[in-house]
């Protein structure tokens, strides 16, 4: 697992159609991410997130298309607000993960040095 490979237009405009269909493909990626996330090790799990990071960056640069009505305007911008709110989330749940480890391995190493 590198990344999350998510299909967008090479054109960088979404209608409704598209930014529905990545929301789609996110949350069954995002299904599957976080239990392969909780099973590596920390420096594979930081580039998985980095790539979800570039990801994110990707879809920062989407544009909706302004042929569009204005209803289907508001919806595919709240659909791509709410596409990058769940990359966020999901990176912020990762490096909670990390962060988890390394206090739990500051306890653990304190303990030890106390016997």
């Amino acid at each position: 697992m590198t990344g999350i490979m998510l299909d967008l237009p090479e054109n960088k405009i979404v209608d409704t159609s598209i930014t529905s269909k990545l929301r789609t493909d996110f949350v069954r990626i995002r299904k599957r991410a976080i239990p392969r996330l909780v099973n590596m090790k920390d420096n594979e799990m930081k580039q998985v997130l980095d790539n979800y990071h570039q990801e994110y960056k990707k879809i920062l640069e989407l544009h909706i298309d302004e042929k569009m009505s204005k209803e289907d305007n508001i919806s595919a911008l709240i659909d791509l607000s709410r596409l990058r709110e769940e990359i966020l989330l999901l990176i912020i749940q990762g490096y909670r993960i990390i962060n988890d480890r390394i206090e739990k391995n500051k306890k653990i190493s304190k303990e030890r040095q106390r016997r």
